[in-house]
């Protein structure tokens, strides 16, 4: 049971990703398994005759295996089909973060070993792994397929983070409020944007991040200061120029009351190395807002994306209303509204209207 309860307690599947990895289905002895599948429905209103509409869906198979009292090893089998509306309608933001920008492909999405030492006062992480799972985390923003869909309201638009791939990080308990984390990973990617691993120490992405929880009485928050340094080769999209870059930035959440919790976010890089070098986003989520749906989320983001060569900010604004249908499914209407996308002043501002499914075994 010790390696299990290792596992629902990582940030990996306690923020992110809700409840993939915590619905722990016993296979064997030393063996678990989680899954979840998610649809998304997305429309754009108001382009005639050039509006869009785009259907995505994912399924996630996470076998967990017990190696010990101390360590878990983690396998998450993802299938993806359908690359959303983000083709249709660029953007920095990204307007769905379930699609990910991929087509139709099974894949392991990740692959790691966790090791816990001195009483789970310090953790290690190795393998194929998400840095955005252990940093710039947020509770009301961090997990597209039950918070917000935006890629920008999942980790900050211009935190340079390398995307799923060889990496590691260590999570260190200095006081019980206060926590340390030192992450590395792959900057350098294949032609599908993927990290490859290859030059790994010349061209890599590091960053450490100091956490600290506040408790108010029952209410809980969460305050993450992070500095960060991108040496990926440029792109020539987004990152301009070859340099080991600096990134730092702020995570916050605060509950208000036991329903009601803000968020805030700001991060920033390079301005001469990057097209875009300032983000920030804030919102708020509240639970049991109908009386007699006590488990129901309604929130609200909006956030503005910055660049010195850009004619103006990309801003975008979103809404969704989760409706808890039963234990395990939910449902949530979403609705954004994005301003000058990719800052081009020309381009149409554009609505667009959503519908999420999640089921969670």
């Amino acid at each position: 049971m010790r390696a299990e309860m290792l596992l629902v307690g990582t940030r990996t599947f306690q923020q992110r990703n809700e409840s993939l990895g915590t619905l722990l289905h016993p296979l064997t002895k030393n063996i678990s398994l989680s899954g979840q599948m998610v649809g998304v429905f997305q429309s754009s209103a108001g382009l005639k005759p050039r509006d869009h509409s785009a259907v995505v869906g994912r399924g996630d198979l996470v076998f967990s295996f017990r190696i010990g009292d101390n360590t878990t090893a983690v396998i998450d089998l993802e299938a993806t089909g359908g690359d959303g509306l983000d083709p249709k309608i660029p953007t920095f933001a990204g307007l769905n973060g379930v699609a990910g920008a991929t087509g139709d492909r099974v894949r392991f999405r990740q692959a790691w070993v966790e090791h816990s030492l001195f009483n789970d006062d310090m953790l290690i992480t190795i393998g194929k792994i998400d840095l955005g799972n252990y940093f710039d985390s947020n509770a009301v923003a961090n997990d597209e397929n039950s918070q917000f869909l935006s890629g920008a309201f999942v980790n900050a638009h211009v935190l340079s983070l390398p995307g799923k791939g060889p990496g590691a990080r260590m999570l260190l308990k200095l006081a019980e409020p206060l926590v340390l984390g030192i992450g590395y990973g792959s900057g350098n990617v294949d032609e599908n944007g993927d990290p490859t691993g290859t030059d790994i120490l010349d061209h890599g992405f590091g960053i450490v991040e100091i956490d600290y929880k506040l408790k108010l009485g029952e209410l809980e928050g969460n305050y993450r200061v992070y500095a960060a340094s991108d040496a990926a080769l440029p792109d020539n999209v987004l990152k301009l120029k070859q340099k080991n870059a600096y990134n730092y930035g702020v995570s916050i959440d605060q509950q208000v009351t036991d329903k009601l919790t803000i968020f805030g976010r700001y991060a920033q890089r390079e301005r001469s190395i990057y097209l875009t070098n300032r983000s920030w986003s804030a919102g708020l989520q509240y639970t049991g807002l109908i009386p007699g749906r006590p488990e129901d989320v309604t929130a609200v983001a909006y956030g503005q994306i910055y660049g010195q060569r850009l004619e103006a900010q990309e801003k975008l604004l979103e809404w969704y209303y989760k409706i808890k249908v039963i234990e395990k499914i939910a449902i949530s209407p979403t609705v954004q509204y994005l301003i000058t996308p990719q800052g081009d002043r020309y381009r149409d501002n554009v609505v667009v209207l959503g519908l999420r499914s999640q089921v969670n075994f």
